[in-house]
């Protein structure tokens, strides 16, 4: 399975963290990968969808009564998780995700 997902020798060799954090969480809808009998299911999709839509029925978007909010976007929260990633898993900043 992982063969099929795109593993190679090379990929093991120099540690593409990229490629292993998206087995674990896909970044796109794994149904649109091609891949016959995946087993993922959407994570980063399926979590900006929700995030929007509740931001919607509470009136941050489109409301005239809030602050300006913008749509989450898929790429936002890939760039906020490595951010707790490399700062606060792995020690580098004592766990202080805001400093």
């Amino acid at each position: 399975m992982l063969e099929k997902m795109g593993l190679t020798r090379e990929k093991m060799q120099m540690g593409d963290a990229l490629f292993f954090y998206q087995l674990l969480f896909p970044i796109c809808n794994p149904k649109k990968f091609g891949i016959a009998g995946d087993p993922h299911h959407p994570y980063y999709t399926e979590v900006t969808n929700f995030s929007n839509l509740c931001a919607c029925t509470l009136g941050f978007i489109g409301g005239q009564y809030s602050h300006a909010f913008k749509a989450i976007k898929v790429q936002e929260l890939v760039h906020f998780d490595g951010v707790i990633v490399r700062n606060s898993a792995l020690g580098r900043s004592n766990g202080s995700v805001y400093q």
